[in-house]
């Protein structure tokens, strides 16, 4: 998918949406409600997992030294079956996956290539860890 022409037609597909008069004239909570649907009927087909990027956190001063770290974690389990939540505050980066399959492969495979590639790596587990 990822060559001139596929992305040219995807934005174009996209850009049709917006200019279309019917969607415009539309109220903008139904507008989300609308992307929403299409999103959980249409979009969840076309990915595998999902990944909410939070950034990096920053703190007033005054708290900084009262907050060890931050962590986040998806809430789309209906529409992918693996979550990835990715945050930093100070000099820790935490990646967090919760998933609706049984088998950890893309998180143990991922933690793999990092620790592969020379990152200290320090996983937790929690909540269920299957059979």
């Amino acid at each position: 998918m990822l060559t001139e022409k596929n992305l040219n037609a995807l934005i174009s597909r996209n850009v049709g949406y917006e200019s279309n008069l019917l969607l415009r004239a539309l109220p903008l909570f139904l507008k989300k409600r609308l992307a929403t649907l299409v999103l959980d009927c249409a979009g969840s087909r076309t990915a595998s997992m999902d990944l909410t990027n939070m950034g990096s956190v920053e703190l007033p001063e005054a708290i900084t030294d009262k907050v060890e770290r931050f962590d986040t974690i998806g809430g789309n389990l209906h529409c992918y079956p693996i979550e990835c939540g990715v945050i930093s505050y100070r000099d820790i980066l935490s990646v967090s996956f919760s998933r609706a399959i049984d088998r950890p492969f893309v998180e143990n495979r991922f933690f793999e290539i990092l620790e592969a590639d020379g990152v200290a790596v320090q996983p937790e587990r929690c909540g269920h860890s299957g059979s």
